[in-house]
C-alpha cells in the first residue's frame, strides 16, 4: 500500500501535492495507522449485516450494495475533514490513495480461488462453451457499445475519445456475483442459471483486465510519451494474457496437487492447517507470477482453483476447515473491497482538487445508466441464439435475468482508480483534460456500480419471482409437515426421559408443559408405562468403537501377570475416567450439559475439569472429581455472586443516586433469595448430572470387565483366570471409589425438598427436549428436509420463546420462592389451628 509517508515519491501529483492536509502532515503519519480503516469497516459491516437480516423492510437490500454506501460516505467524510488529523481520516486518506495494481493483488485472488475451488467442475465443464461467450465475444461487443454511446451521447464537455471510452466499457464489461449470488440461493434459482452468472463473473473479469490494459494503454501513450499500441500487437497481447494466463493457471494448479499430497497427514491436525495456508499462498502467487509476466492473473488463479480443486479436493484433510476459512476470508474481502471502492469514489468526487461534479453530471449518470443496461440486455439478446443452443442451454427467462443481473463491483472502481493515479501522477496541472478525464470516469464507473448494486441487486428476488425462476414455493407445506413432526418428536422426546427412574417419579407434566408449548397429552400416551422397571440405556457415547477400545485396554490390565495389584487399580480408574469424560461429552450431544456459555448450572466446561483433575492424582490419590467439580463450581457461582450483588448494585446505586442499595427491605430480600435458589439449582443439577454420569459408567465398566472375563476364562491358562480374580478386585475398588464420591453428590441432593427437586428437574426436562429440538432441527436443514431460512426461525423462536436462560432459569426460582412462601405461610398458620382446636 502507498501510505501518506512516502508522499514525497508522488511529487508531480496535484492531488497530493495540493492537499495542505497531506502536505503538511505527511511527515508527522504514521504508515501503521493505515490498519485502523480495514477494522472499523468490518466492525461496521457486522452491524450494518445483522441490520439488513433483522428488519424486513431492509432484507432486500445487498449487503454489498450496503459496504460500497458505507465506504462512499466514509471517502466523503475525509474529503471534507480533510485537515483534521484525527486517526480514521488519516487511514482513510492512506487507503484511497491505494495503487490499484496493488489494490488487485490483495483483493482478486482471494475471492477468485474461492469461488474457483467451489465450482461444480461438471456443470463448468458443460457450460464452458457458453462462458466463452459470456466472457469474451459478449465483454468485446459490450466494450465496444459503451465507447459509442460515451463518443456520441455524452456531453460534449465531456469530449470522450474512442480511447477513452473503450477503456471505460472494458471497465463495465467486469461483473460481480456477490450482490445477486445470496438472492439466487435463498429463491432456490435453478443450477444453470447460478453457474452461467458465477461463471461469466470470474472469466470475463479476466477478460476485462486484459482489455483495460490494451485501451488504457492507447488512452494514456500521449501523455507518457509513448507510441501507441497497434492492432496487431494488441491481439499479440490478448492472446498472450488470455492463453499464458489459462496455462500457467494449468501449472499451478498441478503444484497445488503436489502440495495438498505432500501435506496430506490425516493424522496430524497441525497439517490441515498448512493445507489452507499452503493452498491460499499458492493461489496469490499463480496471480502475482501471471502478472509478472503480463498474462491474466484472473484466469490463472481461477484455473489454479479449478484444477486443483479437480484434482486434489480428495486430498484435503479437512474440507469443513478449508471452507470455513475461505468464508471468512471472502466475508471479510469482499466487505473490505466494496467498502474501500466506495471510499475512493466519494474521495475523488468530493475532493477539493479535482474537477467538480455539478447536478447536470448526476442526470447524465441516470441517463448513462439506463443506456448501459440497455446495452446489456441488447447483448444478451443478441448472443441468446448461440447461448440457447449450446453447453448447458439457456432459456428466454434465463436470459432476461442475466441480463438485469450483470451487477458491477468494486474491481471496476479499482481499475478507474488506478487509471485516476496514473493521470495525476504524471499531469502536473489540475485542469489539464486527462486530468477531467479520468475523474468523469470514476464518476461513471462508480456511478453504475452504486446503481447496479443498489438497484438491480435489491430488485433481484423481485425479478426472479416475476420470471418464475425460484423453486416452487412449499413453505405452506413444509411448514405444516414439520410442525406435525416437531409435535411427535417432542413426545417422543418426553416418552424416552419418562422411562428413566431418574425422572419418572419425579417430573410433572404441566410444567413441562409450560416451556415446551407442542408438547400434549396425546403425544405421550403410554408412555410411563412400566417406567419404574426401566433404568437408563447404557448407551455407547461414540459408537462400538470405543467399546472395543475400552475392552481392549481392561484385557491388557488382566493379562498383566507381575502388575501389582495398586498398579492394576490405577490403569482401571484411570479407564473409568476416561469413559466418564466421553460420557459428559455424550451428555452434550443429548442436550443434557451444554458447550460453554448459556446455562452455565449445565456447562461441560466444569465437568470436563473434574475429570482432566481426577487423572491428574490418579496415581496419587483414590477418585475425587466430585471435590474437583465442586471447586471449578464454586468459583463461577462466587464470581457471579459478587457480581450481582456487589458490583453492579453498588455501581448502579450510586449512579442512580443510591436508590438500589437503600431501597426497599422486601425487595431486597427478594433478590437475595433469587440468588440464592439460582445456586441451589445450579447445585442440585450438578450433582444430578454427576451421579447420572457416575451410575452410566459403573454399569458399562462392569459389562466390559465381564464380557473380558467371559472371553478370557474359556481358556486353560491357569494365570489368566488368577488375573481375572485380581482384575474383580480391581474393579471392586474402583466402583467403590466411584460410590463413595456418588454418595457425596447425593447428600447436595438430600439438600433439597421434594417439592423443590420436582420443579428444578422438571425445568430440567424441559431445557433436555428443547435442545434435542434445536438439534433435530439443525439437521433436518443440513439434510435438506428444512430451507436455512426456516430453521433459523424455529430455532429463533424457540431461544426466544422457551429456552433463554432468564426465561426458565427465573421462572423456576419463581416457582422455588413461591413454594417457599406457601411452606412459611402454611408454618405460621399452624399454631392458630392448634390453638384452636385447644
Amino acid at each position: 500500500m502507498s501510505s501518506v509517508s512516502t508522499i514525497d515519491d508522488l511529487a508531480c501529483d496535484p492531488d497530493l501535492q495540493t492537499d495542505d492536509y497531506l502536505a503538511t502532515k505527511s511527515h508527522a503519519v504514521n504508515p501503521a495507522s493505515a490498519i485502523y480503516y480495514p477494522f472499523v469497516v468490518w466492525v461496521i459491516g457486522v452491524f450494518l449485516f445483522f441490520l439488513l437480516k433483522r428488519f424486513r423492510f431492509l432484507s432486500a437490500i445487498p449487503y454489498a450494495a450496503a459496504m460500497f454506501l458505507l465506504g462512499t460516505f466514509m471517502g466523503m467524510g475525509a474529503e471534507f475533514n480533510a485537515a483534521s488529523d484525527d486517526l480514521l481520516t488519516v487511514s482513510i486518506h492512506q487507503w484511497v490513495r491505494i495503487d490499484g495494481n496493488l489494490l488487485l493483488l490483495v483483493f482478486l485472488p482471494g475471492l477468485i480461488f474461492r469461488d474457483a475451488i467451489e465450482v461444480d467442475l461438471n456443470l463448468f465443464v458443460y457450460s464452458f462453451s457458453q462462458l466463452l461467450i459470456l466472457a469474451f465475444p459478449m465483454v468485446l461487443v459490450g466494450t465496444g457499445l459503451v465507447a459509442v454511446v460515451c463518443v456520441y451521447t455524452l456531453p460534449s464537455s465531456y469530449n470522450f475519445s474512442w480511447s477513452l471510452g473503450a477503456t471505460l466499457g472494458s471497465i463495465l464489461s467486469s461483473t460481480d456475483p456477490v450482490a445477486v449470488a445470496a438472492v439466487l440461493s435463498e429463491a432456490g434459482a435453478p443450477p444453470r442459471l447460478k453457474m452461467h452468472i458465477a461463471g461469466e463473473s470470474m472469466l470475463n473479469d479476466g477478460a476485462a483486465l486484459v482489455f483495460y490494459s490494451l485501451f488504457s494503454q492507447i488512452y494514456l501513450s500521449p501523455l507518457l510519451g509513448e507510441e501507441p499500441i497497434g492492432w496487431g500487437e494488441g491481439i499479440k497481447l490478448f492472446f498472450q494474457a488470455s492463453l499464458g494466463g489459462v496455462a500457467m493457471g494449468i501449472a499451478f494448479a498441478l503444484g497445488l496437487v503436489a502440495l495438498l499430497y505432500e501435506l496430506d497427514r490425516r493424522l496430524d491436525p497441525e497439517y490441515n492447517s498448512l493445507q489452507v495456508v499452503g493452498a491460499v499462498s499458492v493461489a496469490y502467487i499463480s496471480y502475482f507470477a501471471a502478472d509478472m509476466v503480463q498474462m491474466s492473473g484472473v484466469l490463472s488463479c481461477l484455473f489454479c482453483g479449478i484444477g486443483g480443486a479437480w484434482l486434489g479436493k480428495g486430498l484435503i484433510n479437512d474440507i469443513e476447515m478449508m471452507d470455513s476459512y475461505l468464508k471468512l476470508m471472502e466475508h471479510m474481502l469482499n466487505s473490505l473491497l466494496f467498502a474501500l471502492g466506495g471510499s475512493i469514489w466519494g474521495s475523488i468526487l468530493f475532493s477539493q482538487k479535482t474537477t467538480k461534479i455539478g447536478s447536470t453530471d448526476w442526470g447524465h449518470l441516470v441517463a448513462f445508466y439506463l443506456l448501459v443496461l440497455l446495452i446489456r440486455f441488447f447483448i444478451v439478446g443478441l448472443f441468446y441464439p448461440i447461448l440457447s443452443r449450446i453447453g448447458l442451454k439457456s432459456n428466454l427467462k434465463e436470459a432476461s435475468f442475466l441480463a438485469f443481473g450483470g451487477l458491477r463491483g468494486a474491481v471496476g472502481i479499482a481499475l478507474a482508480a488506478s487509471l485516476f493515479r496514473s493521470v495525476v501522477t504524471q499531469d502536473c496541472s489540475p485542469d489539464s483534460r486527462f486530468e477531467q478525464d479520468a475523474t468523469r470516469l470514476v464518476f461513471l464507473s462508480g456511478g453504475i456500480s452504486l446503481g447496479t448494486l443498489l438497484l438491480n441487486g435489491t430488485a433481484a428476488g423481485w425479478v426472479i419471482k416475476k420470471l418464475d425462476l425460484a423453486l416452487p414455493d412449499t413453505g405452506k407445506t413444509m411448514q405444516d409437515v414439520f410442525e406435525k413432526r416437531e409435535r411427535d418428536f417432542v413426545g417422543q422426546e418426553y416418552e424416552k426421559l419418562m422411562r428413566q427412574a431418574r425422572f419418572s417419579e419425579v417430573v410433572d407434566f404441566d410444567i413441562v408443559k409450560a416451556h415446551v408449548p407442542k408438547l400434549t397429552r396425546q403425544s405421550t400416551a403410554g408412555s410411563t408405562s412400566n417406567v419404574a422397571a426401566m433404568s437408563s440405556s447404557i448407551l455407547e457415547p461414540r459408537g462400538s468403537g470405543t467399546a472395543r477400545h475400552h475392552q481392549t485396554s481392561i484385557a491388557l490390565i488382566a493379562l498383566g501377570a507381575d502388575t501389582p495389584m495398586d498398579e492394576k487399580v490405577v490403569q482401571l480408574r484411570l479407564v473409568f475416567l476416561d469413559m466418564l469424560k466421553e460420557t459428559y461429552e455424550h451428555a452434550v450431544d443429548r442436550g443434557e450439559l451444554v458447550q460453554e456459555g448459556g446455562n452455565r448450572a449445565l456447562d461441560v466446561s466444569a465437568f470436563r475439569h473434574s475429570v482432566d483433575f481426577a487423572e491428574a492424582d490418579a496415581k496419587r490419590h483414590e477418585m475425587n472429581d466430585w471435590e474437583a467439580l465442586q471447586m471449578f463450581s464454586t468459583v463461577h457461582d462466587d464470581a457471579k455472586t459478587f457480581i450481582q450483588q456487589r458490583i453492579l448494585r453498588e455501581s448502579f446505586g450510586a449512579y442512580f443516586g443510591g436508590s438500589v442499595t437503600a431501597g426497599n427491605g422486601q425487595q431486597e430480600r427478594h433478590k437475595h433469595n433469587h440468588i440464592e435458589y439460582k445456586k441451589k439449582r445450579a447445585r442440585l443439577l450438578r450433582a444430578f448430572c454427576f451421579i447420572e454420569a457416575h451410575k452410566r459408567v459403573h454399569r458399562r465398566l462392569e459389562v466390559y470387565v465381564d464380557a473380558v472375563i467371559d472371553e478370557t476364562s474359556s481358556r486353560e491358562d491357569e494365570d489368566e483366570r488368577v488375573d481375572n480374580e485380581a482384575l474383580q478386585r480391581a474393579l471392586q475398588t474402583v466402583l467403590d471409589e466411584s460410590s463413595a464420591e456418588v454418595e457425596k453428590a447425593a447428600s447436595v441432593v438430600e439438600e433439597v425438598t421434594d417439592d423443590q427437586r420436582q420443579i428444578i428437574l422438571s425445568h430440567y426436562v424441559a431445557t433436555i427436549i428443547l435442545n434435542r429440538l434445536i438439534n433435530m432441527i439443525e439437521e433436518s436443514a443440513k439434510d435438506g428436509l428444512l430451507h436455512y431460512d426456516e430453521a433459523r426461525s424455529y430455532i429463533s423462536k424457540i431461544e426466544s420463546d422457551c429456552l433463554p436462560n432468564h426465561h426458565i432459569h427465573g421462572h423456576v426460582c419463581e416457582c422455588l420462592v413461591e413454594h417457599s412462601k406457601r411452606k412459611h405461610e402454611q408454618t405460621q398458620s399452624q399454631p392458630d389451628v392448634d390453638t384452636k382446636e385447644a
